[in-house]
C-alpha cells in the first residue's frame, strides 16, 4: 500500500510499534470520512476491505507528511494482518492434528450464507418446490372484509371495497390500483399495510390427479326420460370419477380331486394352488407382515380387524406368522450382508446392549460405506464376532501354523502346545471333532475352560483365513476390545 517509493517500517519490538502509533494518534490526521470504517472488525475479509478503502482515501489527503506516515502506518498494519493469518491459519492445522490424533474432528467447514431470503423451508430446493406450489394473490371476499371490520377500519372505506370482492388480483400493484380507485389514494396510502395483509392468500397450482387414477370399472348412469320435456335433447355425457375401495373376504372351498391305487396302496390328491397351504390364503399371510411392519399394528389390533370380516384366526396364529414364517427375509439379510462383506475389504464394528424377553444380549451394528446391518446375540466374545463375519455359517476348525502361533500369543501352556501337536495337521474339523478332542485333553469336564476357549478360538480363526466359500474380511475398524483382535489381518483402532 506504498505511495510512491517505497517505504520500509523497522520496529524493534512491540514498543516501538506503540510508540509509532501515539505519535499517529498525537497528529490526528483524518483520513477516513466513513464513520462505520471505525467500528471493531474481527472478520480478516473485511479487515482486507476497510485497508482498501482508506488505502483509496489517502489520494484525498493533501498534507505530504501526513500522506507519508499514513502509507507507513498502513504498509505496518498490512504485514501485521498478514503474519497474524499465516498464524492463525497454522494455529488451525496444529490443533486439527492434535484433534484427529485424539480420534476427534477437526474444524467444520461451513459455507458462508448466501445472499437470499430465509424463508421457513429447509432448503433451497424445497423452497422452490413451495413457490412452484403456491402462489400469492389477492381478494378481498367476505372474510377478509370482516377481519378488516375488527382491525377498526371505516365502514365508508370497507363499504366501496365490497365492489371489489368478486375480483382476483394475480399481482399486489394491480390490487393496490384497484383500491385507489374506490377509495382514493390518500386512505390507500393510509390503510394499505392492512389490506395487504388479510387480502394476500397463497392460490395451490394443483395438478391434475384423475388421470392417475386406475379406473377398475365403468358405470352409466342414465336419465330419467319421463320426466324429460318434449323438446330435451341429448348432449353426450358428463365424467364424474370417485374413489373406493373395497375389503371383502375371498373365502374358497376347493374340491381336490382324489384318485386312489390299491395296488400301491396310495392315494393321489389334486395339488392347491401356490399360497393356499393350510388355513389361510396368501393375502392373509402377506397382509399380516404388513400391517405389522408397515403400519406398525399390534398383534390384537391385526386380529381385530380380521375378526371385524368375520376371518377365524387366533392371536397364535398371527403371532407364530410373525416370528416364525420369516424365513425368506432372513435369507435375503443374509444373501445383501454376503454381498456387502465382498464390495468393501474393510468392515467397522461395534456392540451396544439390549433387552430381549428379559434376557440381557447384545445388539453387534456392522458397516462400512455401503451397509449397515445389526445383530443380536447372547455373547459378545471373540467367537460370536467370528460368527457374525462368517455370516453365522457352520463353525469350522482346524490345526495348522497359524493356530499354533495364535496359541503362542495367547500365551497358552507350552506343555498343551506340544500335546495338539499330536493333532493331524490341516485338516478341516467340526464342532463335534473339537468336542472329542477336548474330551481326550479333558478328562476333567469341570477343568481347562479357558485352555478350551483359547482352543476353540485360534483352531476357528485359522480355519476361517483359509476359506474360500466367504469373503473374508482384511481390516477390522473397531475399539480396543479384546474380542475384535486376532480376527483379521489388520486391525484399525477408531
Amino acid at each position: 500500500m506504498n505511495q510512491g517509493k517505497n517505504i520500509h517500517v523497522y520496529a524493534s519490538g512491540p514498543n516501538a510499534v506503540i510508540d509509532f502509533i501515539n505519535r499517529m494518534i498525537e497528529k490526528s490526521v483524518p483520513v477516513c470520512q466513513n464513520e462505520s470504517q471505525l467500528t471493531l472488525l474481527t472478520k480478516p475479509s473485511d479487515i482486507s476491505k476497510t485497508l482498501e478503502s482508506i488505502h483509496r482515501d489517502i489520494e484525498n489527503v493533501t498534507d505530504i507528511t501526513a500522506k507519508s506516515v499514513i502509507s507507513i502506518l498502513l504498509n505496518l498494519v498490512e504485514n501485521l494482518f498478514s503474519d497474524y493469518s499465516a498464524l492463525k491459519d497454522k494455529v488451525q492445522r496444529l490443533n486439527d492434528m492434535i484433534n484427529h490424533l485424539k480420534g476427534e474432528q477437526g474444524k467444520p467447514h461451513i459455507k458462508s450464507n448466501n445472499n437470499r431470503s430465509i424463508n421457513d423451508v429447509s432448503s433451497e430446493q424445497e423452497r422452490k418446490q413451495a413457490e412452484n406450489k403456491n402462489t400469492v394473490v389477492f381478494k378481498l371476499n367476505k372474510k377478509s372484509l370482516q377481519k378488516l371490520k375488527e382491525q377498526r377500519i371505516p365502514a365508508e372505506i370497507l363499504d366501496p371495497l365490497e365492489n371489489l370482492s368478486a375480483n382476483k388480483y394475480e399481482t399486489e400493484s394491480d390490487f393496490v390500483n384497484a383500491v385507489e380507485a374506490e377509495i382514493g389514494a390518500d386512505l390507500t396510502k393510509l390503510h394499505i399495510t392492512l389490506l395487504l395483509k388479510y387480502a394476500r392468500y397463497k392460490k395451490r397450482n394443483r395438478k391434475a390427479k384423475l388421470p392417475a387414477i386406475k379406473i377398475d370399472r365403468e358405470e352409466f348412469c342414465p336419465v330419467d326420460t319421463a320426466v324429460l320435456p318434449d323438446d330435451a335433447v341429448s348432449k353426450g355425457y358428463q365424467e364424474k370419477t370417485t374413489q373406493d375401495l373395497i375389503i371383502k373376504t375371498d373365502n374358497v372351498k376347493f374340491y381336490r380331486q382324489v384318485y386312489y391305487s390299491a395296488s400301491l396302496k396310495k392315494t393321489y390328491l389334486g395339488l392347491l394352488p401356490q399360497g393356499y397351504e393350510g388355513d389361510y390364503g396368501p393375502h392373509v399371510k402377506s397382509d399380516i407382515i404388513s400391517m405389522k411392519y408397515v403400519n406398525n399394528m399390534s398383534i390384537p389390533k391385526i386380529l381385530e380387524f380380521y375378526r371385524n370380516f368375520n376371518i377365524s384366526i387366533s392371536n397364535s396364529y398371527i403371532s407364530d406368522r410373525l416370528v416364525n414364517h420369516l424365513e425368506p427375509f432372513h435369507k435375503e439379510k443374509s444373501d445383501l450382508y454376503e454381498a456387502a462383506l465382498e464390495v468393501c475389504d474393510y468392515q467397522q464394528i461395534d456392540d451396544t446392549t439390549c433387552r430381549v424377553n428379559g434376557r440381557n444380549c447384545y445388539t453387534q451394528i456392522v458397516c462400512n460405506d455401503c451397509f449397515t446391518a445389526f445383530f443380536t446375540t447372547e455373547r459378545k466374545d471373540r467367537l460370536t464376532i467370528l460368527d457374525i463375519l462368517r455370516n453365522f455359517g457352520p463353525r469350522g476348525f482346524i490345526f495348522n501354523n497359524e493356530t499354533f502361533s495364535l496359541l503362542e500369543q495367547l500365551k497358552v501352556s507350552k506343555t498343551l502346545i506340544k500335546r495338539l501337536h499330536e493333532v493331524e495337521k490341516d485338516k478341516p474339523m467340526s464342532e463335534k471333532d473339537i468336542k472329542k478332542l477336548f474330551a481326550e485333553l479333558f478328562p476333567n469336564a469341570d477343568k481347562g475352560q479357558l485352555h478350551r476357549t483359547r482352543i476353540t478360538e485360534t483352531a476357528a480363526i485359522a480355519y476361517y483365513h483359509q476359506e474360500i466359500d466367504i469373503p473374508i474380511v482384511k481390516v477390522l475398524h473397531c475399539d480396543d476390545a479384546p474380542q475384535f483382535k486376532l480376527l483379521t489381518e489388520n486391525l484399525s483402532l477408531c
